[in-house]
Protein backbone atom coordinates (compact mmCIF):
# COMPACT_ATOMS: atom_id res chain seq x y z
CA UNK A 1 0.00 0.00 0.00
CA UNK A 2 0.78 3.55 -0.46
CA UNK A 3 2.71 5.03 2.57
CA UNK A 4 1.46 8.55 1.10
CA UNK A 5 -1.93 7.16 2.04
CA UNK A 6 -1.34 5.77 4.88
CA UNK A 7 0.38 8.79 6.43
CA UNK A 8 -3.28 10.85 4.69
CA UNK A 9 -5.33 7.66 7.22
CA UNK A 10 -3.20 7.78 10.60
CA UNK A 11 -3.35 11.91 10.16
CA UNK A 12 -7.28 11.73 9.53
CA UNK A 13 -7.94 9.36 12.20
CA UNK A 14 -5.56 11.82 14.50
CA UNK A 15 -8.10 14.72 13.98
CA UNK A 16 -11.29 13.22 13.87
CA UNK A 17 -10.59 11.19 17.08
CA UNK A 18 -9.89 14.87 18.28
CA UNK A 19 -13.30 15.47 17.68
CA UNK A 20 -14.63 11.87 19.35
CA UNK A 21 -16.32 10.48 16.20
CA UNK A 22 -13.16 8.34 15.43
CA UNK A 23 -15.23 5.26 15.76
CA UNK A 24 -17.59 6.05 12.86
CA UNK A 25 -15.04 7.58 10.77
CA UNK A 26 -12.52 4.03 11.47
CA UNK A 27 -15.24 1.86 10.21
CA UNK A 28 -15.55 3.82 7.04
CA UNK A 29 -12.28 4.26 6.24
CA UNK A 30 -11.59 0.23 7.01
CA UNK A 31 -14.53 -0.39 4.51
CA UNK A 32 -12.49 1.94 1.74
CA UNK A 33 -9.16 0.30 2.47
CA UNK A 34 -10.76 -3.02 2.09
CA UNK A 35 -12.39 -2.51 -1.20
CA UNK A 36 -8.60 -0.75 -2.53
CA UNK A 37 -6.91 -3.84 -1.41
CA UNK A 38 -9.45 -7.03 -2.32
CA UNK A 39 -9.18 -4.24 -5.91
CA UNK A 40 -5.03 -4.48 -6.11
CA UNK A 41 -5.33 -8.39 -5.02
CA UNK A 42 -7.93 -9.21 -7.83
CA UNK A 43 -5.39 -7.46 -10.18
CA UNK A 44 -2.87 -9.34 -8.80
CA UNK A 45 -4.57 -12.66 -9.00
CA UNK A 46 -5.45 -12.23 -12.68
CA UNK A 47 -2.33 -11.33 -14.01
CA UNK A 48 -0.64 -14.45 -12.02
CA UNK A 49 -3.75 -16.29 -13.87
CA UNK A 50 -2.34 -14.94 -16.82
CA UNK A 51 1.02 -15.82 -16.33
CA UNK A 52 0.03 -19.47 -15.34
CA UNK A 53 -1.73 -19.86 -18.64
CA UNK A 54 0.79 -18.66 -21.06
CA UNK A 55 3.47 -21.35 -19.32
CA UNK A 56 1.18 -24.24 -19.66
Amino acid sequence: MNKSIILQIARDIRIKNIYGIREIFDKTHEEKIRKKVTKITNKKLKKIGNLHNEIF
